[in-house]
């Protein structure tokens, strides 16, 4: 019994490597062309409030030249759109976002070893029935957000400065905005988040950041998921508006297979795992292949024995026309329609004696 208990001991162990002491988001995750996330965004301002569908779509991956620096960043493709019900598939565009609607198209260029934001532009499209306005807004961050910084842990804190350059046009005049702001970041852990979306509950996990804008009231507080690479949740406070606004994942495709040695932890649960079913397919062996191979012993003997003991006996016992264990053919005897008699092989019998057994031969003494 003592390679099974050794069998079950390795299969425990993968629970163990499996499992970190502290959770971390090691690296930045990668992404493809195609990953997909979608969100569900609700935006208040006092008491008005209002639903957004939105898409985020990975369109490109490589170098990026933004003024005289070059980087190796995504491309990222943002829709928002008023919310759609599920209900509300085939209906037209008036009757389920209304007469007046504004529609966000951005595209978002992030750094591919941090996944921070270098450069946004926004086209805000607002409808008013059969008139549509359309400004533009472009900002650059130098050299970056720093929204995120890797290795991500429970009590990881930095401090990100940037200079940023807004840029936005509108019809009829364009405004250009140039400061530097400081923004602090805090991990507060992993945590499991619970919302809902139209009476559906979601439970998700992510690494909890704090952004704090230095001179500002204003707040983020993003959900970086391991398993989504990207936020499952955001909520942000714009204090000079007054507006707060959240967003929570509702559907991820990704454009790549899913990958099984992803981690370390896996390969090496796996390979404890196979070591374990081994051993254990080994103990099982060595526990019960020698009985099965003594029975099969035992009854090919029986197998023998019985067909040795159907055959024995004298010569001539066997049925007629068959073979005595001497090998000589028994004598057929005669009979109605039989032919005459058919000695069997071997030396002719000698005349009986006067004592009734068989005749010496010549030369030899009683």
């Amino acid at each position: 019994m003592r390679p099974v208990a050794i069998a079950l001991l390795l299969l425990l162990l993968p629970l163990a490597a499996t499992v970190p002491a502290a959770p971390v988001a090691q690296s930045a995750p990668e992404w493809s062309v195609d990953d997909t996330w979608r969100y569900q965004v609700t935006t208040r301002t006092g008491t008005l409030s209002t639903l957004g569908d939105l898409t985020v779509r990975v369109v490109d991956e490589g170098e990026v030249r933004i003024g005289n620096a070059t980087f190796q960043a995504y491309t990222l493709s943002e829709r928002l759109r008023p919310w759609t019900p599920a209900n509300a598939s085939g209906l037209p565009v008036e009757a389920v976002w209304g007469a007046t609607y504004t529609l966000v198209n951005t595209t978002v260029i992030i750094e591919k070893w941090t996944l921070c934001t270098l450069r946004t532009e926004s086209a805000v499209s607002t409808v008013h029935g059969a008139d549509v306005t359309t400004d533009h807004e472009t900002v650059v961050y130098g050299p970056s957000d720093g929204r995120i910084r890797f290795p991500l842990a429970a009590g990881a804190a930095w401090n990100a400065t940037f200079d940023l350059n807004r840029t936005r046009r509108y019809p009829f005049h364009t405004y250009t905005d140039k400061l530097t702001q400081t923004r602090l970041y805090e991990c507060r852990g992993l945590e499991n988040l619970s919302y809902r979306v139209e009476g559906r509950a979601r439970n998700e996990r992510g690494f909890h950041v704090r952004c704090n804008t230095e001179g500002s009231a204003s707040t983020v507080d993003y959900w970086h998921s391991t398993r989504y690479g990207t936020d499952v949740r955001r909520d942000e406070f714009d204090a000079a508006t007054g507006t707060f606004q959240t967003r929570v994942l509702i559907g991820h495709e990704s454009a790549r297979p899913p990958e099984i040695l992803s981690s370390p932890q896996t390969v090496l649960a796996l390979f404890f795992g196979l070591v374990a079913l081994a051993l254990l397919a080994g103990a099982l062996l060595l526990r019960y292949l020698p009985g099965v191979m003594q029975r099969r012993r035992v009854r090919a003997l029986e197998r023998r024995t019985a067909a040795q003991a159907g055959g024995g006996g004298p010569a001539g016992a066997h049925a007629p026309g068959g073979r005595g264990l001497s090998g000589s053919r028994p004598v057929t005897p005669a009979g109605p329609g039989r032919g005459p008699v058919t000695p069997g092989r071997g030396p002719p019998a000698g005349p009986p004696s006067a004592s009734g057994g068989a005749a010496r031969g010549p030369g030899r003494s009683l």
